[in-house]
């Protein structure tokens, strides 16, 4: 009871952080429809140069792709890799050492609460593709049983590139620039229909495909249900056990002073 109390509070303490920022919280919450208006913008203008004949995906799902990926990236990242990289740097995980709690469940009860609010922008794609495309039930609920594994899979990235401060000092740089180049082939910058075959095949080998990709990809029917589950399954194991191997050793071999 006494660690569940433990991780408890560190789920409470962080929904009241989050609400201390209201107006942030508020203006956050309309940047999606912002972000949006800009994307239909520079797509409307793309597709009205002619560039429809040649195109592989139509423009109302180019359009809600890149709705559900724009709501996505409000959702992710948790900033996981970059407090667990100030918590190793600092000493700071020494102290979560000797308490009785464990501390990916102390990222996990922090970051719960993160993630519940930010869930909230989600109800822009839903919104706006059950009012413009006609969204079906179907696909709205593709949608949302992607979305769970979608959390795992960034979960279990960003705590390893975050264990990875066991090894290196900062690890935030090689984070950024990772994550970028796998972000541009995953999807998350432009739907993986637009580029040349021999890279779409990457994304089967690629995160971050599992993360934006998938998600909207079963929210526009382009890839079915167990095709789906599948990639994504296997990179929540896949990155799971890395960040198990990755964080156990780097316990055993962590020491702190002061």
């Amino acid at each position: 009871m006494l660690v569940r109390t433990k991780y408890y509070n560190y789920f409470a303490n962080s929904v009241k952080e989050a609400l201390i920022f209201k107006l942030n919280f508020f203006l956050l919450f309309f940047q999606p429809f912002l972000f949006f208006y800009i994307k239909f913008s520079v797509w409307k203008y793309i597709f009205n140069s002619g560039f429809s004949n040649n195109s592989p995906l139509s423009f109302e799902k180019t359009i809600l792709y890149s709705i559900v990926i724009q709501s996505i990236q409000f959702i992710f990242p948790l900033s996981i890799a970059n407090n667990f990289s100030d918590d190793v740097r600092t000493g700071y995980f020494s102290i979560y050492q000797l308490r009785p709690v464990q501390y990916p469940l102390v990222l996990l009860a922090k970051y719960m609460a993160l993630l519940i609010l930010r869930s909230l922008f989600l109800a822009v794609p839903l919104v706006i593709g059950a009012i413009y495309y006609n969204l079906s039930t179907t696909a709205i609920f593709s949608l949302l049983t992607a979305l769970p594994l979608s959390i795992i899979c960034c979960a279990a990235m960003e705590f390893i590139f975050g264990a990875l401060s066991f090894y290196i000092i900062k690890p935030q740089s090689i984070y950024t620039i990772v994550m970028t180049i796998l972000g541009l082939l995953g999807g998350k910058i432009l739907p993986i229909q637009y580029f040349p075959e021999p890279l779409r095949q990457i994304k089967y080998y690629n995160p971050l495909y599992a993360i934006y990709g998938v998600p909207a990809d079963r929210m526009i029917g382009e890839i079915s249900w167990a095709q789906s589950t599948m990639i994504q399954c296997s990179w929540c194991t896949v990155l799971i056990l890395i960040a198990t191997f990755i964080y156990r050793h780097g316990v055993s071999k962590y020491e702190a002073s002061n």
